[in-house]
């Protein structure tokens, strides 16, 4: 995404005083654009068909359909639309539906403003988001697995931090290469393990506990 264009958002929250509270936080940011509202998840899919938002807030509590069900016929009805969900709960099986029917991001209510912001505009370009609260009790609650073997002792790094949420930018950081080098680092990985994205490699990496290394 350009840098001048702004990030159109979409909340989805049944409760008026959340997306209240949403939109006075995140409408006075340069590069996020408010572009509506829903208070349920039929409506949510009916502002997305008329609003084409660029990335989807959405609550995973709410009335009637859940927000996971909802990701799931969004991701399928406006396949280009990211969705990142804002929940209060950590349950680690709601994790893996959300991002399973094609969530980009799962961030918990109680996060920082900053954190939010953040998240959006890392969605925004393309990464998951995954807090690292939820990644560590992940990494710490899967055990190793088979399909290791295929790679390098730089990849399984590089998929250990993709399990932990970090950036391209910031793996490559990490790792002092460049994030061209990330990038193709990630291409092999999903090549290897025959995963269609990057999310998939990121929910293979949780559910199979690799960390830095390989190693749990």
């Amino acid at each position: 995404m350009a840098k001048c264009e702004k990030i159109k958002i979409l909340l989805v929250d049944d409760h008026l005083i959340v997306r209240e509270g949403l939109k006075s936080l995140l409408q006075g940011e340069e590069n996020i654009d408010i572009v509506g509202e829903a208070s349920n998840c039929s409506e949510a899919l009916e502002k997305v068909e008329e609003l084409a938002p660029d990335i989807v807030l959405m609550d995973i509590l709410m009335p009637g359909r859940s927000g996971i069900d909802a990701t799931y016929s969004l991701s399928k009805k406006a396949p280009g639309c990211k969705i990142l969900i804002l929940s209060v709960l950590e349950e680690m099986q709601d994790v893996e539906q959300a991002f399973k029917f094609g969530a980009r991001g799962y961030i918990l209510k109680s996060a920082g403003v900053d954190s939010i912001k953040d998240a959006i505009k890392r969605v925004a370009d393309g990464e998951i988001v995954l807090p690292p609260s939820i990644s560590a009790f992940l990494l710490q609650n899967f055990g190793q697995k088979n399909g290791k073997h295929a790679l390098s002792e730089r990849e399984f790094e590089v998929l250990g931090l993709i399990a932990k949420g970090l950036s391209n930018r910031d793996i490559g950081e990490s790792l002092f290469i460049t994030e061209s080098t990330v990038r193709t680092y990630v291409q092999r990985i999903t090549e290897k393990l025959h995963l269609k994205n990057r999310s998939e490699a990121m929910l293979y990496a949780i559910r199979h506990g690799i960390t830095n290394g390989g190693r749990v």
